[in-house]
């Protein structure tokens, strides 16, 4: 079956930084999702259906629901990569009767090696992605899912090439905000949702934005609900749910990836926010259909 991009609708569950950790080695989790997978450096090997071949910078790998993939990445050139899980659908109209299919497959290459203007065009494709999706946030994971959505076209009409070939962006991303112009709240609000992960003085986005840290709370009150640090906070829960019921990442990476100090503080936030702590939201998260790794193979 034909799905035209117009037809198609995506809902984007989790975008993750994996970060380039020696020999980690990780199993596909959430396979009842679509998923992308794209290495931006480093080495490493991935099996699927019991065939193993080597990935490296410009690997784009596409899963539809169902497949399993064990992933290794080398120690001395560790993998850094993005995974994308996403649910998708055909939405048609016709006779005046709209129909809603669920995708069991799209129609995109399963392995592809992008190199030259074809690798920069897709890093940059997924750098934005990343950077546009906020949990939780009604706009902003629209927006997201439409990048996600021109993503997929264009790379699908290319040719499919198998083989040959701490800290993730919160470590590598600048923490501070300089003076980059932010002019109004909704800038301060787009720091928060992009910067999660850092370590953020909310007196230092006040004056960035040129007004005090007082009005900069009375507008988030007004528009939100909530003031920056509440909502800074909720940004924080959203990813780190994610992280919790899509992978197996130990929770001071989990963290870490979501800008808590430490693993207590997380421990302490998260049941705060949510009534459980993350082990016991983790064990009792319906959508974790997979067992993980022995911890003795994790960077534990």
């Amino acid at each position: 079956m034909t799905i035209r991009f117009s037809e198609l609708m995506l809902k984007i569950e989790l975008i993750y930084d994996k970060p380039p950790l020696p020999g980690w080695q990780d199993q596909r989790r959430s396979i009842h999702l679509h998923s992308l997978y794209w290495v931006h450096e480093g080495r490493g090997v991935f099996t699927l259906d019991g065939c193993q071949f080597p990935v490296g910078p410009g690997t784009l790998l596409y899963l539809c629901p169902g497949r399993e993939l064990w992933m290794l990445s080398d120690t001395d050139n560790p993998l850094h990569m993005t995974m994308i899980l996403f649910q998708a659908a055909a939405v048609t109209h016709t006779g005046g009767i709209w129909e809603v299919k669920q995708l069991t497959s799209l129609e995109t290459a399963e392995v592809q090696t992008l190199r030259g203007t074809d690798q920069e065009d897709c890093e940059s494709r997924i750098k934005a992605l990343r950077k546009a999706w906020a949990p939780g946030d009604d706009g902003r994971e629209a927006a997201a899912c439409n990048l996600l959505l021109r993503l997929i076209r264009a790379v699908s009409g290319r040719r499919a090439a198998r083989g040959g070939q701490e800290r993730s962006a919160a470590g590598t991303d600048s923490a501070s905000i300089g003076r980059s112009g932010l002019l109004s709240w909704e800038a301060a609000k787009r720091y928060l949702d992009t910067h999660y992960f850092a370590d953020i003085r909310l007196t230092q986005v006040a004056e960035d934005c040129g007004i005090s840290l007082r009005q900069l709370r009375r507008r988030f009150l007004e528009e939100l609900g909530a003031g920056p640090k509440e909502y800074l906070d909720k940004v924080r829960y959203e990813h780190a749910l994610r992280l919790l019921e899509h992978t197996d990442e130990p929770l001071k990476r989990i963290a870490a990836a979501c800008g808590y100090y430490d693993e207590f503080h997380f421990s302490k936030c998260f049941k705060k926010a949510g009534g459980l702590s993350p082990s016991a939201y983790r064990s009792a998260n319906p959508k974790r259909e997979w067992k993980g790794e022995p911890r003795e193979q994790r960077d534990e």
